[in-house]
């Protein structure tokens, strides 16, 4: 099983970082950054060998509908050799970290894709808001 992270500006590689810092895992994790350095063909290249290469895949993109997602996606749809291959935009650390922990940590026995829907439904359980002011309303 691999992971890749895509992002805009330096998300991807910064997203890999906590991951490892969280678990110590960096192998089989990697990043490609859509920066200035690099134009979309440049990219679309990179993300296509990275399909072809990789057989069991899950892709996380920091923007579902942007350009690293919808690269991703339609690199993945077009490698006919894509059947363990996924795709998930707009989703938190918290969401990739239980990903990681149940696939390249744990190691754990269920279907990669129960183990995606399971992780993209908590991430509402994951979600909190804090706000002084509610604090302060509530002494009263």
């Amino acid at each position: 099983m691999k992971i890749l992270i895509v992002g805009h500006g330096e998300y991807a590689t910064g997203i890999k970082s906590a991951i490892k810092l969280l678990t110590g895992v960096s192998n089989n994790i990697d990043a490609i950054n859509l920066n200035e350095e690099l134009t979309h063909n440049d990219y679309t290249v990179m993300v296509q060998e990275y399909v072809a290469n990789n057989k069991d895949l899950i892709i996380f993109a920091d923007m579902t509908g942007g350009a690293p997602f919808q690269i991703a996606s339609r690199e993945i749809l077009l490698n006919e050799a894509s059947e363990n291959q996924f795709v998930i935009g707009g989703v938190s650390v918290g969401c990739i970290l239980e990903v990681v922990m149940n696939t390249l940590v744990l190691n754990v026995e269920d279907e990669l894709k129960n183990i995606i829907n399971a992780a993209v439904n908590n991430i509402q359980n994951m979600t909190s808001i804090v706000c002084r002011k509610d604090l302060v309303s509530q002494e009263i």
